[in-house]
């Protein structure tokens, strides 16, 4: 058991984009936590905030023109705050990412033997040089141990021919071949958190089943604590201990998995889960009417109030704080609190 129980913990978390036309505020106050060896989902529609929020976390946002405002602490440091320095010695290698494009995550014009390689010296010998870096000529020991532990990683995700693989380029490979050399790089660094982008996305069902299947062994065998950033609730409720819904920005719910799905509070919630098709006689699910808010001068109301049914004119004027309605079970949203007796 790790000294730290809360690996990852974000605090009121704002990101706020300037643009010619407004600003863009995106990130409302995220407030999230991973534990140590624990499964989360991270849940919502496509533009909800849900890549922006593991970006600002791995430190992938742009320099100018942003604002970020709050803290993401993994184990009691708060990494925004840190030095560069200190910043890459978690980043990348204690928490690592995988992302939902394995063929623009790979670059096209390098082996993936070489791409693996680097991967791991920057991970292992962070005093080398940007400058000298690939004019370097690896110690034939250091070498060796790099290809070692490149083709035991490959071997975990279960890539037959590794020899081959390493000498081919992403483009001569499968998306489900590449999807697995991500996975591979991601977990050579032996990390404790590791952030999953919609890993499957881009894969066709069959493999898509595949790699999250594999996926979920691998982070049971190493003990990782993992947040699955996804918009497929199936994935979620197989993989998951714990779920964060989430809405123009804002965590509107939280709860353990089978008490998201067995008792949704949150309007949001109920729609997202009423969306899902149905293999019965009900067919098609109904859907959520309208679209994301724009995030340009949004205002300080609920953003889901324009799409809610349930929605009243405190919604329009007010933003909701999240309330614990009852043991791990938290909601943003003034309806709950008055529609049932059983919420005080």
């Amino acid at each position: 058991m790790l000294k730290y129980n809360n690996l990852l913990e974000i605090n009121d978390l704002y990101v706020n984009f300037e643009r010619y036309a407004g600003k863009a505020e995106v990130l409302n106050g995220v407030n999230l936590s991973v534990n140590a060896s624990e499964k989360v989902g991270l849940v919502g529609e496509s533009g909800c905030g849900k890549s922006l929020t593991v970006k600002t976390i791995m430190n992938l946002l742009p320099e100018k023109r942003i604002e970020v405002e709050g803290s993401i602490k993994y184990k009691g440091k708060d990494i925004l705050n840190l030095s560069h320095e200190s910043r890459k010695k978690i980043i990348g290698k204690e928490v690592v990412m995988i992302f939902q494009d394995p063929m623009s995550s790979l670059n096209p014009v390098f082996k993936v033997g070489q791409q693996m390689e680097e991967n791991l010296w920057w991970n292992h010998y962070l005093d080398a040089k940007p400058s000298s870096f690939l004019k370097r000529r690896f110690k034939k020991e250091k070498r060796e141990k790099l290809r070692n532990t490149i083709i035991k990683t490959l071997n975990e995700v279960r890539i037959p021919d590794t020899e081959r693989v390493l000498n081919s380029y992403p483009f001569q490979l499968s998306g489900g071949m590449r999807q697995r050399i991500l996975i591979a790089m991601a977990l050579a660094s032996e990390p404790t958190l590791l952030l999953a982008d919609e890993p499957g996305t881009a894969l066709d069902v069959t493999t898509q089943k595949q790699i999250i299947t594999l996926l979920n062994e691998l982070v049971d065998k190493k003990d990782l604590a993992i947040l699955m950033i996804t918009h497929n609730l199936g994935l979620i409720r197989e993989t998951t201990h714990r779920v964060y819904i989430m809405y123009g920005g804002n965590i509107v719910e939280s709860a353990k998995t089978k008490e998201i799905f067995n008792n949704p509070l949150h309007p949001y919630t109920e729609g997202l889960l009423a969306s899902v098709p149905k293999l019965t006689a009900e067919g098609v699910g109904e859907g959520i009417e309208g679209t994301v808010p724009n995030y340009l001068n949004i205002g300080t109301n609920c953003r889901f109030e324009p799409r809610c049914k349930y929605a009243t004119k405190r919604c329009k004027n007010e933003k909701p704080k999240m309330f614990e309605i009852k043991p791990e079970h938290f909601v943003a949203c003034f309806n709950p609190l008055e529609r049932g007796d059983k919420h005080a």
